[in-house]
């Protein structure tokens, strides 16, 4: 396997230390990830013939990332935070797999893409909303803190596309939806 990636990355950072009970960070980040295949056994890549479209975004690419989370303290050993987070699609292929004959005759089985090269289109860029609220308490000699998150607080089911293939009458879409809404319940204790 010959194939190779780059990754590069430039991020930006802003933080608000505690003070009056509150603080935050937000940051942006530009990157590429680019590439001839996203794994090893990558069934895309295997056609000599189309080699120099196989070399781009890989599937796992995401150029912008802005995140934005705060946290406040409130009385009774309460605390709150949230975090926003928007990020830029993932990119996609169309594909079509082919049957063609070799020198001695056999089938061979070649999956091209369709618009020219890997990974050129983008699904939709992904928005996430998530909460947390901590109770810290003490109990004798224990302290400990009690935690409730809520993660994907809109619900979003998004569809993330891995590709389309369109060699049958009806486009395949390979790809996975998001989980939806999460609770997650949290005991910590120091004893």
């Amino acid at each position: 396997n010959l194939n190779h990636s780059r990754y590069e990355a430039l991020q930006l950072t802003l933080n608000r230390r505690l003070h009056r009970n509150w603080q935050m960070q937000a940051s942006y980040t530009y990157s590429e990830a680019k590439g001839a295949a996203e794994d090893f056994l990558s069934e895309l890549g295997n056609d000599p013939a189309a080699t120099e479209n196989e070399f781009g975004f890989l599937d796992f690419d995401q150029t912008h990332s802005v995140k934005f989370s705060a946290l406040t303290h409130l009385p009774r050993n309460f605390s709150l935070a949230g975090i926003a987070t928007w990020s830029s699609g993932y990119p996609y292929s169309f594909i079509r797999e082919r049957n063609s004959l070799d020198t001695d005759g056999y089938t061979q089985f070649r999956r091209v893409f369709v618009r020219g090269k890997r990974n050129d289109r983008r699904s939709d860029p992904l928005y996430t909303f998530s909460t947390s609220v901590t109770k810290n308490f003490v109990i004798g000699e224990i302290t400990g803190k009690i935690r409730f998150d809520i993660e994907n607080l809109l619900n979003s089911d998004d569809l993330r596309v891995f590709d389309i293939d369109d060699s049958a009458l009806i486009n395949q879409v390979r790809g996975e939806r998001r989980f939806g809404r999460r609770f997650e319940i949290g005991i910590e204790m120091h004893f």
